[in-house]
């Protein structure tokens, strides 16, 4: 049997300030009919810019290179990665994403207040089936120092290794565990 595609049930908001940009904004997520996937929505431009998750909306921005940036048309969004995990844990398909601002709130650096925001909001099941991307052979990019390897598993599971030689004040770290929404 298929796992159903998810939503948010109702609609929450978070404010912040940005951690590459030092701006105020505030991030409004609400429920989005099956299949139309993770899309945010840059409220403070005319006409309003909507940027999907796409690879192809994907930016390499040497000017912000700890965080993920995503654009569509010259329009970016920052720091999208704190969000992103906490709606991949928690098992949302689609949402759109309003945001008033060039950058997602940083909060206290991790995915807690989004997780939290989204487990106040629930989840609502859609009829539509979940879609999976199936991973058939390695796949390992090198960059800058830092390795990416995905590998074909029954299930998600990740390993994370941290080494900075010239560091005196951060030591090595390594995690590994599989990903469930019990776990995450």
């Amino acid at each position: 049997m298929s796992e159903k595609q998810h939503t948010i049930k109702k609609e929450f908001r978070i404010s912040g300030v940005g951690l590459h940009t030092g701006e105020k904004t505030t991030v409004t997520l609400k429920p989005a009919p099956a299949d139309s996937g993770i899309r945010f929505l840059r409220t403070d431009l005319e006409p309003k810019v909507e940027i999907s998750i796409t690879l192809d909306n994907i930016l390499e921005d040497p000017k912000a290179p700890r965080c993920t940036t995503i654009r569509h048309n010259g329009t970016a969004v920052h720091t999208v990665e704190h969000l992103m995990s906490a709606l991949c844990g928690s098992g949302v398909d689609n949402v759109l994403i309003e945001l008033d601002g060039p950058e997602l709130p940083g909060l206290d650096g991790s995915s807690i207040e989004y997780l939290k925001g989204i487990r106040n909001a629930g989840l609502q099941e859609q009829s539509a089936d979940r879609q999976y991307i199936r991973v058939w052979e390695p796949i390992c990019v090198e960059r800058n120092g830092a390795t990416l390897a995905i590998v074909p598993a029954d299930e998600m599971s990740v390993s994370y290794s941290l080494h900075y030689p010239n560091n005196k004040y951060l030591n090595s770290q390594f995690f590994s565990s599989p990903i469930t929404e019990g776990i995450f």
